[in-house]
């Protein structure tokens, strides 16, 4: 279930009188809003939690920005990628190229989803990329950090919850070529060819059994990722680090991505925090601790601080 879906199912559940409000009233989805009325004030959420209130416009452009963000973490000592600012016709400049290590993470300045982020190992493949992109686009050049990836998702700077995020990846099975494999995944066309172009010297060999193959940089859900281990365990180190972001950022709700280098959530020390999502998903701890779940920790804190 996307956002929209989860609020206006806790509305019905709880009994919240609600207006959808929709461009195409056939087709409701993260597009649409929901509005609230009470005491003669209006709330209207979008995305299903997010709105003018609780994330403001002014925070809401702090996490769109990913330079920016990392300027306001850093006051607070939060410790991130380190990174560099490039125009797309500056990519190729020798003054940008002479310093780089391979392999690094190329983003957009400016985006959301893991759309068009690429781990870059070499000058042919980020030639490759500029010669696609936008040439108004901006990129942001960031250190390449080995360790496993979470999720965090917060509320006021509390943790909700957390769990592992991995890449679309293929494992594989001792038997099938890399060709075969792709040829009978579940993703979607668009990834299977990127991935054959990737990888276009390896298509005909077979994969050992358990060994890997990463079809995307991205661990985002919508881009074909996974999760395991969802989890509401917390500590008073890690409560202490959520609520330093929150002071940095002051997002209502939020996802965290961050990246520990020893695979371990509570060492603190490890983290690398590689991205906040000002519009996270809910699903999954919706799907993993239900309605009352989200409605108890999240929608009815929203609605009484809002409504009074």
């Amino acid at each position: 279930m996307n956002n929209f879906e989860i609020l206006k199912s806790l509305c019905d559940e709880y009994k919240i009188p609600h207006d959808i409000i929709s461009m195409q009233s056939d087709n409701l989805s993260e597009s649409s809003f929901v509005k609230i009325s009470r005491n003669g004030k209006n709330l209207y959420s979008r995305y299903g939690f997010l709105s003018v209130f609780p994330n403001t416009a002014f925070t809401h452009e702090i996490a769109k920005s990913k330079s920016l963000t990392k300027k306001f973490l850093a006051l607070e000592g939060i410790s991130t990628p380190a990174s560099q600012l490039v125009a797309n016709d500056s990519l190729l400049d020798p003054q940008t190229t002479a310093n780089l290590k391979y392999p690094f993470v190329l983003k957009p300045y400016r985006g959301a989803r893991g759309l068009d982020v690429s781990i870059i190992n070499s000058l042919e493949q980020l030639a490759a990329v500029q010669s696609v992109a936008d040439k108004q686009a901006k990129w942001l050049i960031e250190e390449y950090i080995e360790g496993q990836e979470f999720r965090v998702l917060l509320y006021k700077g509390s943790v909700l919850c957390w769990y592992k995020r991995e890449s679309a990846h293929i494992l594989g099975d001792g038997t099938r070529t890399l060709a075969t494999h792709l040829d009978n995944t579940d993703f979607n066309s668009q990834v299977r060819a990127a991935t054959k172009e990737k990888y276009k010297d390896r298509l005909e060999e077979v994969l050992p059994l358990g060994a890997k193959i990463n079809m995307l940089q991205a661990t985002n859900l919508t881009r074909g990722g996974s999760y395991s281990e969802v989890n509401q365990t917390t500590t008073p180190q890690l409560e202490t680090w959520a609520q330093s972001i929150y002071k940095a950022v002051p997002l209502c709700v939020c996802g965290i991505d961050v990246i520990s280098t020893s695979g371990d959530l509570n060492d603190i020390a490890s983290l690398k925090l590689i991205e906040i999502n000002a519009d996270p998903s809910l699903s999954v701890p919706f799907e993993h601790f239900g309605s009352a779940f989200i409605f108890k920790r999240v929608w009815e804190p929203i609605l009484e601080e809002y409504f009074g």
